[in-house]
């Protein structure tokens, strides 16, 4: 076992790291090779596009179509959707897209329960996450955390934009998709890195950073600019396989050693 950790979700992530690094050679570097040969930047890209355009649109609609009463509904809302039913439309559709991208993206032990209930809901089928093998769970626990950094640095940069601006009713809405929504996403990741986070924190920040700025140009240019984090996305992935794969191997070697 790497370490001893009182929370199930770090045990879990400190167990696989052991199971991993115990394999005979053969499985041992087929399961290393798994990790350093994937990866999915584009999705990763894909899917803070997609969230960024949700959460932008639901805090402009609030503010401009019910702070200021004026605006064209039709820029912030596709065609069908009630006026009246848009902050319960914008909601669903952010966790949804949050739930899709667990399924593209994370390994299956650090599932917030949300998702789990939202993924019901929808008929998404999470079971999917259980047939991976062991090197594809922890590349997928790489990119998953860049995800979710990335996720924090854009609604960190829309709280703070919509206070400057004095965007009262926009920073509402973005105040609740950070802490109540993309907070809860990452509480059990947080503690599913413990064992790990010495590896990951400094590539984590830099994605957060990154997403931040990238958030407030988008905001400044009104919607207009493209987020442009495609290879930030490669970048952390890469570090983080990489830092994976260096953490197995000092487990190997203690092992070896005892």
């Amino acid at each position: 076992m790497y370490g001893v950790w009182s929370n199930p979700i770090a045990y879990h992530t400190g167990k696989l790291l052991s199971i991993v690094a115990s394999l005979p050679d053969n499985e041992y570097i087929e399961n290393v090779r798994v990790i350093l040969e994937g990866g999915d930047a584009e999705m990763i890209s894909l899917h803070w596009a997609v969230f960024n355009t949700l959460v932008y649109n639901w805090a402009r609609f609030e503010e401009d179509c019910r702070g200021r009463r004026r605006c064209k509904i039709s820029d912030y809302l596709p065609e069908g959707v009630d006026p009246r039913q848009a902050s319960s439309f914008f909601n669903d559709e952010t966790r949804r897209v949050i739930v899709q991208a667990c399924v593209d993206l994370a390994p299956d032990w650090v599932i917030p329960s949300w998702v789990k209930w939202v993924a019901g809901r929808y008929g998404i089928d999470l079971s999917v996450l259980r047939g991976l093998s062991w090197g594809e769970l922890l590349g997928r626990l790489a990119d998953y955390s860049v995800y979710v950094w990335g996720l924090r640095g854009l609604t960190a940069s829309y709280m703070e934009f919509f206070q400057m601006e004095g965007m009262e009713y926009a920073l509402v809405v973005v105040s609740h998709v950070h802490w109540e929504i993309v907070e809860a996403t990452a509480e059990p990741l947080e503690a599913a890195l413990e064992p790990i986070r010495r590896r990951f924190s400094v590539t984590l920040e830099e994605v957060r950073k990154a997403s931040f700025e990238a958030g407030l140009r988008f905001a400044e240019s009104e919607g207009r600019s493209r987020l442009g984090l495609r290879e930030v996305s490669e970048r952390a992935v890469r570090r983080l396989r990489e830092a994976l794969v260096e953490t197995l191997e000092e487990v190997r070697e203690a092992k070896k050693d005892s």
